[in-house]
């Protein structure tokens, strides 16, 4: 695995970390809302709460060598259904949490196309628990029960937009970074090739090896971001 591969594994690793933090984090500060609510649930209810939160223990503790790229994509969908399951069990207040997921889904996926598709999804996923929410109810419960979807659905796109804009900014800035990185690299490769030819070929033994780590590693890594640095055969 190259320097670049290294790089998207740790990334993978960190997202269903953060997958997991955010499962624990919303199941356990979501109990005192639970149990302000009137009349109060019942306790078998809170069997969901405690189902989401071991799903954040399991993505904190799960071994790094079971996690592979699909984990985000399963962390997302497991997501949407708990805020489904939180709405039909709880309240339509839970409607919510949806934003919360519509953050992660822009932060962790890899394209545009990719996170249209999850909200498009979302949004499908947000109708269906209201209406199933609000489908016994008389009509005054009615209106209150599509206010909250109506409230969070705008404020999850925004939420969504907001964060890729910010994440594909940083993005490229980081590529123009690694970029003058990797050219950086060739210069020092094609410098050493003319002082080699002046200076004999065990001239700076020393700096050769090192500009050969640094070389493999650059045209590794240049490679999988779609560079091609020309360093050509090093002397």
């Amino acid at each position: 695995m190259g320097i670049a591969g290294v790089e998207r594994r740790r990334t993978t690793v960190r997202l269903v970390r953060m997958a997991g933090w955010l499962n624990l984090a919303g199941g356990v500060l979501s109990i005192p809302a639970s149990l302000s609510l009137d009349p109060q649930p019942p306790a078998t209810d809170f069997i969901l709460t405690a189902a989401i939160t071991a799903v954040g223990l399991f993505g904190l503790l799960a071994p790094e060598r079971w996690i592979s790229r699909a984990w985000i994509y399963v962390a997302i969908a497991g997501g949407v259904a708990e805020v489904i399951a939180s709405v039909l069990v709880f309240s339509d207040d839970y409607t919510f949490y949806f934003v919360l997921v519509a953050i992660y889904a822009a932060y962790a996926l890899p394209s545009r196309e990719a996170l249209a598709v999850c909200l498009a999804g979302m949004t499908v996923a947000l109708a269906f628990s209201v209406l199933v929410e609000v489908g016994d109810s008389n009509d005054s419960e009615h209106e209150e029960g599509i206010h909250p979807a109506l409230v969070t659905l705008p404020v999850m796109i925004i939420c969504a937009a907001a964060v890729w804009d910010r994440r594909e900014r940083l993005e490229q800035r980081e590529r123009r970074y690694r970029r003058f990185a990797y050219e950086a690299v060739a210069l020092a490769i094609r410098i050493r090739g003319s002082r080699q030819r002046r200076a004999g070929p065990h001239a700076g033994d020393e700096l050769d090896r090192h500009l050969d780590e640094l070389a493999a590693q650059a045209e590794d890594a240049a490679g999988e971001d779609g560079y091609e640095l020309g360093l050509g055969e090093r002397a």
